[in-house]
């Protein structure tokens, strides 16, 4: 039975599906954050960790999950042993599509992120800043890359940065500085290069350019 999302499908019938799997996610306890990302300085959950955390009691009660890649989209399917389904796609993000470690960064992540939210898993709260609503390094740098274009970072940027300068840390902050700065120099060079694009001009020589003097970059 398909769905308006041509990669999203069940089974006309998943009673047995849903029956096993409430009691396969009895079993499964929170995904362990067995990484650090140095950047952020924050731990994380690995697709290891995710998978190991849910292998076991899955195929104990007859489930099995599976990934693919269908164009852009990472499919997600999970099996039960009596023949019946689900399937959910998530469109792959990649920075740099140029680049294969970014691909693979951008496939990993989904592939993570899919399979905890099929299975209705999440990561141990370390430090209970979940719990407590406290924003974090990690929260804030999403709510930058939330951004479309440059007018929606500065409005992000203003909006948010007075909460931001209370609850985390000096070096965090400087961080924070460091992606919204990459963010800002992103957005510039795109709209310079759709700038140039639309109008069929060559950009100039470099001593021809009006020069933004604010280029600070980091992710």
């Amino acid at each position: 039975m398909g769905t308006s999302n041509p990669y999203v499908y069940q089974s006309a019938e998943i009673n047995e599906l849903l029956d096993s799997l409430s009691k396969a996610q009895g079993e499964m306890d929170l995904v362990s954050k067995d990484e650090k990302n140095p950047f952020f300085d924050k731990d994380y959950a690995t697709l290891a960790s995710v998978i190991l955390t849910c292998r076991v009691p899955l195929a104990k009660h007859g489930l099995s999950l599976s990934q693919w890649i269908s164009n852009d989209h990472l499919i997600t399917f999970l099996g039960h042993k009596s023949g019946q389904y689900m399937q959910s796609a998530k469109k792959i993000i990649v920075k740099d599509l140029s680049n294969a470690q970014s691909e693979g960064s951008g496939i990993t992540y989904a592939r993570r992120y899919s399979m905890m939210s099929v299975l209705g898993l999440a990561p141990v709260d370390d430090d209970g800043n979940g719990a407590s609503g406290k924003q974090t390094l990690g929260d804030a740098v999403n709510k930058l890359f939330e951004a479309s274009a440059l007018p929606h970072l500065q409005n992000i940027w203003s909006k948010h940065e007075p909460e931001w300068r209370k609850v985390l840390k000096r070096e965090e902050i400087e961080k924070l500085v460091e992606v919204k700065d990459f963010l800002k120099a992103k957005f510039e060079i795109n709209r310079d290069f759709s700038k140039d694009k639309k109008t069929g001009k060559h950009k100039e020589t470099e001593e021809n350019q009006n020069i933004d003097p604010y280029i600070n970059q980091e992710t």
